[in-house]
């Protein structure tokens, strides 16, 4: 008999995935999710609805930025990070988004290492 995964565990993996990668595109978290199975039977309505729902509560920054042709990035807020401590996750490295125009540059960089781990 399988172990039933609980729903705050599914977001603190989702939160957990976006603060380790500082940035990431929403194909990239979509593509992380299937590969380590986040939801039962691959179930992509589920996966979005989750991923809209942590954004609409302030736990995950959405943004379109126009460098990616306007494709959702997301970063961790301070209350996602703050979330994932009371469910108890307590990543080493956590950094969220401070709204610092200088961090610009880095997003660009940071994807370019999302890419080059995901074609490993």
């Amino acid at each position: 008999m399988s172990k039933r995964q609980d729903p705050n565990q599914r977001d603190g993996k989702v939160l957990e995935i976006v603060a380790t990668a500082k940035w990431i595109t929403h194909r990239q978290l979509s593509d992380i999710a299937k590969i380590t199975r986040l939801e039962k039977n691959d179930n992509r309505k589920v996966f979005e609805w989750r991923v809209r729902r942590l954004s609409e509560l302030g736990l995950l920054k959405k943004q379109r930025p126009p460098f990616l042709n306007q494709a959702i990035l997301y970063s961790i807020t301070k209350n996602g990070i703050f979330r994932m401590e009371t469910i108890g996750i307590h990543p080493l490295s956590l950094a969220y988004d401070h709204g610092d125009l200088k961090s610009e540059g880095c997003i660009t960089h940071a994807l370019d290492l999302n890419r080059w781990k995901d074609s490993m």
